[in-house]
């Protein structure tokens, strides 16, 4: 498993909280099928496309240079290029790919660490 494997395995199973969403050790296909549940919870992701202003976990901003680190399959230039291979909408994969984003980090629930 690659080390960029292993960062989104963290970012996205401590994003999501407790309970059984990531299998052990996860799979690529069930790894991008969490990614994608966070894209659509309004409590982990928001994305206003008309106001180009996103709202995510801060967990992605520790992670950052895990997300955009060229030695890292796959590679992205910003948190909002990252998501933009998950969000079910093509208009606003387009968009985040295009990483013309404001984006803001939610603070990170540390309760969540406690009902694991």
């Amino acid at each position: 498993m690659s080390p960029a494997s292993v960062s989104a395995i963290l970012i996205v199973s401590s994003a999501l909280g407790p309970g059984p969403d990531m299998p052990v050790p996860p799979s690529d296909a069930r790894l991008d099928d969490a990614v994608r549940r966070f894209t659509r919870d309004r409590q982990r992701a928001v994305f206003d496309l008309t106001g180009g202003a996103l709202t995510i976990s801060q967990l992605l901003d520790w992670y950052r240079e895990d997300l955009t680190n060229p030695r890292y399959r796959p590679h992205a230039e910003s948190e909002p290029e990252s998501l933009s291979r998950y969000v079910d909408d093509s208009e606003l994969a387009r968009s985040l790919a295009e990483d013309r984003w404001n984006t803001t980090h939610t603070e990170y629930d540390w309760k969540l660490n406690l009902q694991r």
